[in-house]
């Protein structure tokens, strides 16, 4: 693994700082609001082609600043059309976005920092159930997280909804994420 790494990522990244090659596809997106968490990390998601179920890895980044915050995901340049495709996923959704990182917090890497004021503000148990699925390998970060981690930004959005044209079975989805 650790040299798949090495030829797949870090010497794209190499070519990439030292302006000598093609390097990695990056994504990257800006939310016009500041999300509570702070990630860097690594994860994979599947793409399943008409014959092959192909695994892509994916270096993970979330920077949240005053007035937004910068998403940014990097590939290589191979993989480029997948990565699009999985935002895109995400990005359709109301909150896509938003699950897209918890989902990434989750079943992507465990190296992030919320705020803990946000962190506070989750009831025990679920606090509880959170930190409990980081164990769970089971899933990749293809596989939506189906808890609210952030909800306060959650509850926000959800109230303004309605004035967004959001369809409220999406809303629904969201508000079970609260329990």
């Amino acid at each position: 693994m650790r040299t798949r790494l090495k030829n797949s990522y870090f010497d794209q990244a190499l070519a990439d700082a030292t302006g000598r090659g093609d390097g990695l596809a990056h994504l990257a997106i800006n939310v016009g609001q500041s999300i509570p968490v702070s990630l860097a990390g690594f994860g994979n998601f599947y793409v399943q082609a008409p014959s092959v179920k192909e695994n892509i890895y994916a270096i993970l980044n979330v920077w949240p600043m005053p007035t937004k915050t910068t998403i940014t995901l990097a590939v290589p340049k191979i993989s480029d059309d997948a990565a699009n495709l999985y935002i895109n996923t995400y990005a359709r959704k109301f909150l896509g976005l938003v699950t897209m990182i918890e989902t990434w917090m989750i079943n992507g890497t465990d190296h992030w920092f919320i705020r803990p004021s946000a962190w506070k503000t989750i009831p025990d148990a679920r606090q509880q159930q959170i930190l409990d699925d980081i164990l769970d390998d089971r899933f990749s970060m293809g596989s939506p997280y189906p808890r609210s981690i952030f909800d306060d930004f959650r509850r926000e959005a959800i109230k303004l909804a309605p004035t967004q044209n959001v369809d409220a079975s999406e809303i629904e989805r969201e508000q079970a994420k609260l329990t």
